[in-house]
């Protein structure tokens, strides 16, 4: 319950800076750098679009911490809130990765190294994540198993 709280100031705080922060910042990065003002929409859009797949995640991540607490982990259900994780932590990867190379492209900027290492971050959560799945898989097939014998 505490953790689901937790997870909810979390998605409140993501939402405030895809609201309000990230527009002030492009705004501000335009002015200082009017020779790649023509970025700040784009950028800005990649970046709303990289915290709706955080979002997107923190809200399955509190639908399975809902399970768990109703004891109902090993429900169908379970597995399409991981799935969309998945996809989700997949998804902000290549939009992070895909940033970095238009930044890199565009005005030559390392950040493609950066943007890099984060993409690789989210990728091994989604791996993480596959794993877990499989692991999840197994769990209801004993406990499907256990059930029959006993």
């Amino acid at each position: 319950m505490v953790l689901q709280g937790v997870l909810a100031l979390a998605l409140l705080l993501v939402l405030v800076v895809e609201a309000l922060v990230l527009p002030s910042v492009a705004a501000d990065l335009a002015r200082q750098y009017p020779e790649a003002a023509f970025l700040g929409t784009p950028l800005l859009v990649l970046a709303v679009t990289t915290l709706v797949c955080v979002q997107v995640a923190l809200v399955c991540v509190m639908a399975l911490l809902g399970l768990v607490g109703q004891e109902r982990i090993f429900d169908e259900a379970a597995y399409r809130y991981v799935d969309v994780f998945i996809g989700a932590a997949t998804a902000a990867s290549l939009l992070v990765l895909g940033t970095g190379v238009l930044v890199l492209v565009t005005v030559g900027s390392p950040a493609v190294w950066s943007a890099s290492v984060v993409a690789l971050v989210g990728a091994g959560v989604a791996l993480l994540m596959v794993v877990m799945r499989a692991l999840l898989r197994q769990a209801t097939a004993a406990r499907a198993e256990l059930a029959e014998v006993v």
